[in-house]
Parts: structure tokens; sequence; C-alpha cells
């Protein structure tokens, strides 16, 4: 993850990272970027029952996991927007779900794309807290192995109490497993050391110091700050209330912790090993109940509001998603009142905006958030406890220029906004973003994740084309350095050949081929690279289909009516016309007494549906289309 942030203006900027890993940005995300006309909530998913959380698993930039209370984990195929009938995991029945209690959270664990395993925080039917490891089926990635369940740890609850459970989990950029619990309803457990309630716990999950209790599946990770003091070990942070939620920004790897209040204050802190957030003796940064601390460091919030404002936080995430708008801003929510809210540091303090007014919904409303997610890309969602999911996009109207980015050596996360950028992760596992306009994207050695844009954009690969594997519609790229995940990428350049995969109607590789198959016949679309190369230029430039259609009629050789309609007739339907079907057609034809042209037949015949079967288009859309 990132710890070095690198940052342009809306310049032309030419930036390069160091060799640890880099966050760079083409453009000044306090800059004009901070100020958004609206936020688009585009919802992705309706009809849940209490969902509470999502989450993508590492690298997969394709499903969306849906938690809801009732024990029940879903799966959100991001491109149908269809929620997959069967549950990837369901847990009805064998958890407690009065109250605050149930199905909690849930997280995917680093490596979860080799071993599988995810980690699930609940209330067991006593009402006590368990963290859970299960298993995805080895035959089908979207199942759970319901034989897989092993018992992490089990944190007794306070008898008769069903609130304040917190529940969050998730990975730190240091790979150990952090988990958010509240208070159990009692109070003065945020300052018992020897509870790990009202804590922020880490676990090494990878190991088991505690080969003998069955209950204890993990170990201590040597460096917690209550290893070898007064304290269980398992701490991390204390005097938390009710952490709903924290989360760690991808882009810089801080954790965010937003925690509820009790009479008078919601807070925001941020994550530190060993720190103690006071509770119970303050709420916020305000005396509540005079004492003194039992250990850590008395750490004061970042932010804090009042009750006149709202009485629920609900924690959300750092965006780093896709729009250059509020690009570092920390989301978050209050559940009662129903606003949504920014934050960001502005060089000498923290500033909050209520965006609540901002928010536009395509479908439904935003009125009780009770949580946020990410996907894979790092877009941002809002869970509406009502059983709503959206997509919230900030809209802003960029001015940015072209960049040239370059990562160099790490593990590096670059953004080059609006503008035809120049994106080089160099060695590392990279994440790149192009934003608008018509970029160049190069992964170089490592495992990245390369995101286009809007625009023509390019991913560039060193080596041949036969010395790489491309996946169906050019989503995954493997080869000697490393293995690639792509979206919203039209064209792959290798040393010695290029793909085109912006093939649907009226994008620029599918009206080419569309062209070639009827004006020429199909065959031609596979031996003449070059002909596909030239339609490619020419719609890349701005030229109209009806204009390519003209040239291709005068690289027929300008045949009379008769002879180009026998020939496109053939060339789509496979057969020559009948003489009647020849004169009605030939009819239509300017010189032969009817008012279209032959360019505006040949279009007309390019985009039916039989000349998309003929040149098997749907076939060129997985496999892509070679030009030069």
């Amino acid at each position: 993850m990132p710890n070095n942030l690198i940052v342009g203006d809306d310049g032309s900027n030419t930036l390069q990272g160091s060799a640890g890993s880099d966050l760079i940005y083409g453009f000044d995300p306090n800059g004009p970027q901070g100020n958004v006309s609206s936020i688009t909530a585009t919802r992705v998913a309706a009809g849940l029952d209490q969902p509470l959380y999502v989450v993508s698993p590492p690298g997969d930039l394709g499903r969306l996991f849906i938690v809801e209370k009732s024990g029940l984990i879903k799966i959100l195929d991001l491109a149908t927007q269809q929620v997959l009938a069967t549950p990837f995991l369901d847990l009805r029945g064998q958890i407690a779900t009065g109250s605050e209690e149930g199905l909690l959270g849930l997280a995917f664990h680093p490596d979860f794309a080799q071993n599988g395993f995810f980690y699930v925080n609940v209330i067991n039917t006593s009402g006590d807290t368990e963290i859970r490891r299960y298993q995805v089926s080895s035959t089908d990635p979207n199942q759970t192995n319901a034989g897989s369940g092993t018992l992490v740890i089990t944190i007794d609850q306070p008898a008769g109490h069903t609130n304040h459970k917190a529940g969050w989990l998730d990975f730190g950029p240091d790979g150990y497993l952090y988990a958010a619990l509240g208070d159990g309803g009692v109070s003065d457990n945020a300052q018992n050391l020897d509870s790990l309630l009202g804590k922020l716990l880490r676990l090494d999950v990878n190991a088991d110091a505690f080969a003998a209790d069955a209950t204890r599946n993990y170990a201590i990770p040597a460096d917690n700050p209550f290893v070898g003091v007064a304290g269980a070990d398992e701490i991390w942070a204390l005097g938390l209330r009710n952490p709903w939620r924290p989360s760690f920004d991808r882009g810089l790897g801080d954790l965010y912790i937003a925690d509820v209040g009790e009479h008078d204050r919601e807070e925001i802190d941020l994550g530190q090993a060993g720190a103690n957030y006071g509770w119970d003796l303050f709420e916020g940064p305000e005396v509540f109940s005079p004492g003194t601390p039992t250990g850590g460091t008395l750490t004061t919030p970042i932010f804090y509001y009042g009750h006149d404002v709202g009485r629920s936080i609900t924690g959300g995430y750092v965006y780093r998603g896709s729009s250059e708008g509020l690009q570092g801003h920390y989301f978050f929510g209050d559940f009662i009142a129903g606003n949504i809210f920014t934050l960001h540091f502005d060089g000498t303090s923290w500033v909050a905006v209520d965006r609540t007014s901002q928010i536009v919904t395509d479908s439904g409303s935003v009125n009780l958030p009770a949580s946020f997610g990410q996907d894979g890309f790092g877009n941002l969602y809002v869970v509406d406890h009502g059983g709503e999911i959206f997509r919230l996009t900030p809209n802003v109207n960029s001015a940015d220029q072209g960049d040239a980015l370059s990562g160099l050596d790490g593990n590096d996360l670059l953004f080059g906004g609006s503008g035809n950028d120049s994106l080089d992760g160099g060695a590392g596992d990279d994440e790149l973003q192009g934003g608008n306009g018509a970029d160049i994207l190069i992964g170089g050695a490592g495992d990245d994740i390369l995101l286009g844009g809007a625009g023509i954009d390019t991913a560039v690969f060193s080596g041949n084309r036969a010395d790489h594997a491309v996946g169906a519609a050019g989503s995954t790229v493997s080869g000697p350095e490393g293995s690639d995940t792509l979206a919203s990428i039209e064209r792959l350049q290798f040393a010695d050949a290029n793909l085109a995969f912006d093939l649907g109607m009226a994008e620029a590789a599918g009206n080419t081929v569309r062209i070639i198959g009827a004006a020429f016949d199909a065959p031609t679309i596979q031996q003449r690279p070059d002909y596909v190369g030239i339609g490619l230029n020419f719609f890349d430039s701005g030229m109209s289909m009806l204009a390519v259609c003209q040239v291709a009629i005068d690289a027929m050789g300008s045949p009379t009516n008769e002879a180009f309609v026998n020939t496109v007739y053939e060339n789509v339907v496979g057969v020559l016309p009948s003489a009647a079907e020849r004169d009605l057609y030939v009819g239509m034809l300017q010189g032969s007494g009817g008012a279209m042209t032959q360019a505006e037949l040949l279009m007309f015949a390019a985009n039916t549906d039989t000349n998309a079967v003929n040149i098997n288009l749907a076939g060129l859309q997985q496999t892509g289309v070679e030009f030069v």
C-alpha cells in the first residue's frame, strides 16, 4: 500500500515516484477537484434484508459481497447488476439477530485468490462475539465450502446486553486482521485492559500460537502494544464505545475510526497503535466521567460533531475511486439524521462538509446510511439499511491536462485524471487509473490493475503477442512480467501486434469490422489487419461512419449499383441475391431511381444483425481484433 503522496496540478505534469510505494495524482485533489457540483448515487441493488456492509475480495473487479444482518452473504455481479439467487454463505439459525446482533462483519484474506479464506464477525446464539474463518468452494467461486467453518476467537459479551457489538473486520496493510469491538453496553469495559470489549484487536491469522486451545486459532503479532505489559495481548487500541465503522485508506494506509457517542458527541479518530480514545472517561474531547486512563496514549479525535447534527455516526472510506472529484476526502454518514458528509485535511485543519443535498439518486433514496464499502476499483458505495445499495460518484468539471506519471518500484497507485495521460507503474503490483481521455497504461513487472476510464485507452505490454495469454474480452493479460487485470481498456499493444476490443455498436472497432465484413467479406477482417488499422484511425480521428463507408466503397473500385448490391448482399447474407432482391436494393440507390447513396446502403447493411452474425461479432468481442 502506498505511503508516499505525490500531487500535480491541472497543467501537464511529469511526475516520478520513488523506490517505495507511491500514490501519484496528475492533478491536485485539494484543488478545483474538491468543488463538486453533485454526487451521483446509482442504485445497484434493492430489496435486501437489513444490509450492513459491502466489500470486494482483493483484486476482484467483478463482484461485490453484501452482508445482511440476518446471516446471509450475497453476491452482486457488477457487470449485470444482478444479485445472485444463491447466497454465498447462509448462517441463518446459527446466530443471534436481535437488536444490534447478527452477522456484522466480513473480510477477505489478502491471498483470497489463492487460499479462498474469508472471515466473519457474528454474535452466536449464546450472545457472544465469534470471529470465524470460512473457505470458498473449490468447485464454485460463488459458494462457500459448507464444512469449512473454523473458530478464530470467541469474545464474551455481557449477559442481557444486545447492543454495542461493533463487528467490523479488515486486513491492514501489514497483513494482520483487525477487529473492532464495542463495549458490549457496559461502558467500563472500554478502559479495562483485561477485556477485549471497547477495543480494536490485531490478530495474526496465518499462525496459531494456541495449538492446544481449539477456541483460539491465531497468534499475537510481536509488536502489538500490550505484549509483555499489563493488558490483553490482542489489544491494538482501546477506549472505544461502539466503533461503527473503521476503514483503511487504500491510498495511504491510514486507519479511520468512527465511534458512536452517547449523550452529546459523535467522533472520528485516526488509528494509532496503543491509542486510548478515551471512552468512557471522554466523549469526543470532553470529559464524560472523571477518572484516569488505564493504559495506552490518550488520543483525541480528529473531528467530532454534536447531537444537533446527528446522533449515530456511520464510518466510511477515503475516496480513491474513478472520479477526480473528492479524491482523498473521507466519506461518512449519520444513521439517525440520514446525512452524508466528507472530511478532509486542508493543510491546517480537518474540514467537514455536509454533502446530503448534493446526493442525486437515479432511483430510491438514501435515508439510513448503515455502512459504506468499496469495490475492486475503489468505487465507493453507501449501504442503506432499508434494503438498497448505491454507488457514489462525485461529479466535477475538470480542466486537468495530459500527464506523464511513473511509479518506478513499489506497489503504486496512479491517477491520471482528465487529459491524455501516460501512466507507467514500473515494478511492483500497481493500480493505474487513466481517467477521462485517451490514456496509455503500462503496468510493467508485477500483477497490476489497469483501469482506462472514459476515452480510447491502450494498455502496453513488452514482448510479443504469443508470449501473453489474453482473457475473454481483454479482461486479463498474463505474460512474462505478471498477470494484469484490465477494465475499460479498448486497445492492447504488444511488440509485434495490436488488439482492439472496442467492438460494441457505434464503437470504433465495432464499426470498422462491420464495414469490412459488409464491403469485403468476413475473412478480410482477420486477413487484413491493415484495413482494421485504417478504419480505427478514421474513427479515432472523428470521422463519421457514413464517411468511412464511402472510403470503403472507393476501395471497392467504385462499383456499379448492380455490382455493389451483389457484393454487399453476398458478403452479409452468404449467397447472391435473387433477381427480385437485387432489383429492390438497386432501385433504392441514386442513379437507379432511388435516393440512397451507396455509402448509406452499406452503412445500413453493416449495422444489421445478419452482418453481426456473419462476421462473428460476438466471437470477436471475446478475442479482440488485430490491427496494424
